[in-house]
């Protein structure tokens, strides 16, 4: 797939390359071009050597602005329609084509939830789950959905062993600003570093103890 930009020679370059492509590495499989433009007005012209090429079955030309009003798309083509569509329309649209669940299958979820987090970058990962939530029986087996999912469940691991390592160090050494100060920077550690302090303090007599473990453990 390629994004074009204003070229005169793009379709010169690109049937070029193409053939040298082919013929280099003599590809075992079908091969697929799909042009994508924003409007008809951005495309130029092929040179008339390279005319013919665009009449190929293997060349599609996709031009966006075809699909920003259109109701009557596939669910293919509605993935098309989300990736112009305005931040409103996109919240409206990624539900209506999620809510197709009999059409649209679990890459389908995972490419409309890959949109939002790019479109809408100003939701959180947690948010866009949310938002599609009331189609949880099958945006639980989302990439998108485990990722988010094994996120959360780690952030509350990481909560409870530094409630945990906070009251037992504060019952071992007593509260002080020393202490008060280390505990402060235990959420930027990884679940791992706190597990392995939650180990380690049982042999801790003093306050430098405890740094010097952290200083070995950065």
């Amino acid at each position: 797939m390629m994004n074009t930009k204003v070229d005169n020679d793009f379709y010169g370059r690109l049937f070029s390359e193409l053939t040298l492509y082919l013929y280099l590495k003599k590809p075992e499989r079908d091969w697929l071009i799909l042009l994508i433009y924003p409007s008809r007005s951005i495309e130029k012209k092929a040179s008339i050597e390279f005319l013919p090429f665009l009449n190929l079955p293997q060349v599609h030309r996709i031009y966006l602005e075809d699909y920003q009003d259109r109701t009557d798309l596939s669910p293919a083509l509605e993935f098309i329609r989300l990736i112009v569509s305005d931040k409103q329309q996109t919240i409206s649209r990624a539900k209506d084509l999620a809510e197709r669940l009999d059409k649209v299958d679990v890459e389908g979820l995972d490419l409309i939830e890959t949109i939002l987090v790019y479109k809408l970058p100003h939701l959180s990962r947690e948010e866009i789950k949310q938002m599609l939530s009331v189609y949880e029986v099958k945006l639980q087996d989302t990439r998108f959905y485990q990722e988010v999912s094994a996120e959360g469940e780690q952030i509350g691991e990481q909560k409870e062993c530094i409630k945990l390592l906070s009251r037992l160090l504060r019952r071992k050494f007593g509260v002080q600003p020393e202490l008060e100060t280390i505990l402060q920077s235990f959420p930027t550690y990884p679940l791992e570093k706190l597990e392995d302090l939650a180990d380690a303090l049982l042999d801790f007599n003093a306050m430098s103890d405890l740094e010097t473990w952290l200083a070995d453990h950065t």
